[in-house]
């Protein structure tokens, strides 16, 4: 027997079906979760270290290799990818995607202890900049970087903010 021949001679039995699949439809959807902006956790690090001077070989050696090993020293990574540029040295340090967000805090808060640990293995005109716990939610960030040479240094879009121990 076919399935149209058979819905044909008996409407009740459709109609039945078509009832419960949109009883059931409705009540999956009101189980739904509605947040608007449901918040996750970003699960990469960003160490960003200046070092003004240095040459990219010389960040290398002198800076990113020790950020490195003391990442890897820490729980829950998975990964680290690295840049050394001219007086900059960013180690991007990827944790365990399974990981839930209550116990990522405590890795980041193992990654900043280990690295202000060996902050005495630096060179000795260095120091590292001030630790700031940045968390992002589903809004993420918006930086504005406008074009070289359009922003003069004493503008108020301008300004220098120092800190830390050095």
């Amino acid at each position: 027997m076919r399935i149209s021949s058979y819905s044909v001679r008996h409407k009740s039995v459709v109609f039945f079906f078509i009832l419960c699949l949109s009883i059931s439809g409705f009540m999956a959807y009101e189980r739904l979760g509605k947040l608007e902006d449901p918040d996750f956790t970003i699960k990469t690090a960003i160490v960003v270290t200046p070092y003004p001077g240095a040459s990219p070989h010389e960040v290398e050696l002198q800076v990113t290799d020790l950020i490195e090993q003391a990442a890897q020293s820490t729980e829950h990574v998975v990964e680290i990818r690295s840049e050394s540029r001219a007086g900059l040295s960013l180690v991007y340090v990827d944790v365990d995607e399974s990981m839930r967000s209550h116990a990522i805090s405590h890795t980041w808060e193992s990654l900043r202890k280990k690295i202000t640990a060996m902050q005495a293995e630096l060179p000795p005109a260095f120091c590292l900049p001030p630790y700031r716990m940045t968390t992002a939610t589903s809004m993420g960030f918006l930086w504005p970087f406008p074009e070289r040479g359009t922003v003069k240094k004493n503008s108020p879009t301008m300004r220098i903010i120092s800190g830390g121990n050095c």
